[in-house]
């Protein structure tokens, strides 16, 4: 990073194959989607490089480097809260067919549902 902050610009190519790994696999653990997860990288490089004056070798870059990933990970965290969900209208027998192989969780007991949401985790 003393390097990049002096002007040498291959240093930032290095940066990059060295973090890009940790940093993909960090937002991926935040965000569970791998397309927003390149996104972060993504952002998360060019920050890098645009605050390379701004850096502090007193400052550790690893934790400099995860604190930029997490505060864009909760950003986009927020943003999803923020986002309107639009319901696709079907047409009526699709809808029929939908409804009629939904799962109804409020039948089941507190294990099944329990059970439900860990399998979806484990899904995911």
């Amino acid at each position: 990073m003393l390097r990049l902050r002096n002007g040498e610009d291959g240093a930032f190519t290095e940066i990059v194959a060295l973090y890009e790994r940790l940093v993909l696999n960090f937002a991926y653990r935040y965000l569970g989607d791998s397309r927003k997860a390149e996104d972060i990288a993504q952002e998360t490089f060019v920050r890098v490089y645009r605050a390379r004056h701004r850096w502090k070798p007193e400052a550790g870059f690893r934790t400099w480097l995860l604190t930029i990933v997490t505060r864009l990970c909760l950003n986009e965290l927020r943003a999803r809260k923020r986002e309107k969900k639009v319901l696709k209208f079907l047409p009526e027998d699709q809808a029929r067919d939908f409804w009629a192989n939904a799962v109804d969780r409020k039948g089941l007991s507190p294990d099944e549902n329990a059970l439900v949401r860990e399998r979806a985790e484990l899904v995911r």
